[in-house]
């Protein structure tokens, strides 16, 4: 039974409050920056794992979780430039 409870949390309750967030960002930001924030998934996974389940972060982990923000960084900065 938990795992069913498990399953319509992430499914559901999650899933809406992840789109709900998301909308809200495309008609604030747009939809060219609103689209890097999914690119900052794997660094809040590593971090909440970090602390939450005291997970080894290797220092690949922390170079590839500087390449994926300097890369958002560009990104965003040409969407801005390019208006």
């Amino acid at each position: 039974m938990s795992s069913v409870i498990a399953l319509v949390a992430l499914g559901v309750v999650f899933t809406a409050l992840t789109l709900t967030v998301f909308y809200g960002l495309i008609a604030q930001a747009g939809p060219g920056k609103a689209t890097l924030a999914f690119y900052l998934s794997p660094g809040v996974t590593a971090v909440l794992g970090w602390l939450l389940r005291d997970e080894q972060v290797r220092w690949s982990t922390v170079v590839g979780l500087a390449a994926i923000i300097a890369g958002s960084v560009l990104v965003a900065g040409r969407a801005e430039a390019s208006g």
